[in-house]
């Protein structure tokens, strides 16, 4: 029960966070983008809730009651998708970050045979979170290869603010103008540091990640 939580957490808190972008992106396709991905979510988060809620058979929940009636400390979320949207480029960060780890553990759900109907909902999910890693891939790159004057109020922002005393790693190996980008944003700018809130399979993350930077 607590692995199908942990699911629907990650992608109802996630949905909420993108669904703060409705009416504000800076493009009117991406404003529809960002909105139908957080429309994909909550279809996950009702899935795995509904699936979580049936586990208890002395004290069924539905997926509402799962959603709605807990108190901020039964959330088992990654900390990641908590992060607030800052920018525009922040979210595309934190999105990337979430859809490289995503993809991996829906993957391997689908494959489990230990539960039939986790593995039914995360084999659907997989097609979607697909989609969502090619947008946010291709945001990164786009956003990384910009002109400088786009990474410099981020960088600003970071450096008065303080948010973080990590600096990127792995430098050589990242695109300069994507390793620039994620430098800036409002994440903390290890990026290995952010792939460790993504708890499991960190390896096979950092090596995905690295693929796109």
């Amino acid at each position: 029960m607590n692995a199908l939580l942990r699911l629907g957490d990650d992608a109802l808190v996630l949905a909420q966070r993108l669904g703060e972008w409705c009416g504000h992106a800076p493009a009117l396709e991406e404003d529809i983008a960002l909105t139908n991905i957080a429309l994909d979510l909550i279809g996950q988060t009702q899935s795995y809730l509904s699936l979580a809620g049936t586990l208890d058979p002395d004290a069924p929940k539905t997926d509402d009651e799962l959603a709605f009636l807990r108190s901020d400390r039964e959330f088992k979320n990654l900390l990641l998708v908590e992060q607030s949207n800052g920018h525009f480029g922040d979210t595309i960060a934190r999105q990337f970050l979430f859809d490289k780890y995503a993809l991996l553990r829906a993957e391997h759900v689908a494959q489990q045979t230990f539960d039939m109907d986790a593995a039914a909902i995360a084999a659907k999910a997989v097609k979607e979170i697909r989609y969502h890693a090619d947008h946010s891939s291709k945001w990164i790159i786009r956003l990384g290869d910009g002109p400088s004057r786009y990474r410099e109020k981020p960088e600003r922002r970071r450096t008065t603010a303080k948010t973080s005393k990590h600096r990127c790693v792995s430098r050589a190996s990242c695109r300069t103008g994507t390793r620039l980008f994620l430098a800036s944003t409002r994440l903390p700018h290890n990026l290995l540091g952010c792939i460790r809130w993504l708890g499991p399979y960190p390896w096979a993350v950092s090596s995905t990640v690295w693929k796109y930077v």
